[in-house]
């Protein structure tokens, strides 16, 4: 009995080592600022334990994380861990290999993050098995990020192929991000929040990119003869997104956390987040 039980217990230690891939660096060979981004990632998978051996690969790029915070592990338990179906079990199950993609700034530049991306997926593909084809989840942010990558990677190459099949953009502010200027000014006027907050709004490069208006902060007297706008970085950012459009060699499609009869929801709550998962679950058929 003792033998047994020993036995049981080393295969489950050699199950969970194989599904505790090790996280790798990554760098992008463009850039966007002048400086090249970097990020890591970590392949969640029941069979295979390196880009060598995957063969039917999701990415997953993160979405904001201006503080740093973040990680793939924790990244892939949003992913999985806040569902009653828990996806990332799923799919693993139904033999999908998940990259998670995290990036080192993850409130930089757009651009240089969608750079690391490319990276990632000319990577991928070199080394895959098979002839899968790729999906890419973008997470808000995120999916600017794998927006921005997989037409860049369509429209400045020539042509050359991304290899994916399927880009899905989750809850990205593909038209911007509404933030009240209340509440930006309120974070930014606020001494014990001016630090963290107000330095999120002004100085993060992704901050000023996404956000359709931007409180001035050097001009917080705002009343009813001041005028919201948007920062130069949203401009330049949205004018080149509208210029090359969306991916146009994948089927692309989009969920959203909100609702159009304006009813109030929260984030994490069980009922919407179990909603929204099981959405994107059904688009794995195939």
């Amino acid at each position: 009995m003792k033998k047994q039980v020993l036995i049981i217990a080393a295969a489950l230690l050699m199950a969970a080592a194989a599904n505790a891939q090790s996280t790798d660096s990554i760098q992008a060979q463009w850039t966007h600022s002048g400086l090249f981004a970097k990020g890591d990632y970590k392949i969640f998978s029941t069979t295979d334990t390196s880009l060598e051996l995957i063969d039917k690969p999701i990415i997953v790029v993160e979405g904001w994380d201006p503080f740093g915070i973040h990680n793939p592990d924790y990244i892939f338990e949003e992913f999985n861990e806040r569902t009653t179906n828990y996806l990332g079990d799923s799919l693993q199950n139904r033999g999908y290999d998940i990259i998670v993609l995290n990036f080192e700034e993850g409130a930089g530049w757009i651009q240089d993050n969608a750079f690391v991306l490319i990276e990632l997926i000319e990577r991928i593909n070199a080394s895959k098995v098979g002839e899968e084809k790729l999906v890419v989840c973008g997470i808000s942010m995120g999916g600017l990020v794998a927006r921005y990558a997989l037409r860049y990677m369509e429209h400045m190459f020539g042509g050359q192929s991304h290899d994916c099949k399927l880009f899905i953009s989750f809850d990205a502010p593909q038209k911007g991000a509404n933030v009240p200027l209340g509440s930006q000014v309120f974070a930014l006027k606020t001494p014990f929040l001016q630090t963290i907050l107000g330095q999120v709004i002004t100085s993060k490069p992704a901050s000023r990119q996404m956000l359709v208006n931007t409180a001035d902060p050097f001009d917080l007297d705002l009343d009813a003869t001041n005028e919201s706008h948007p920062h130069a970085d949203f401009e330049d950012l949205f004018e080149e997104l509208e210029i090359r459009g969306y991916p146009q060699q994948t089927r692309n499609i989009a969920i959203s956390n909100g609702v159009i009869n304006g009813q109030r929801q929260f984030l994490y709550t069980i009922s919407l987040t179990n909603t929204k998962f099981d959405i994107l679950n059904t688009f794995f058929h195939f």
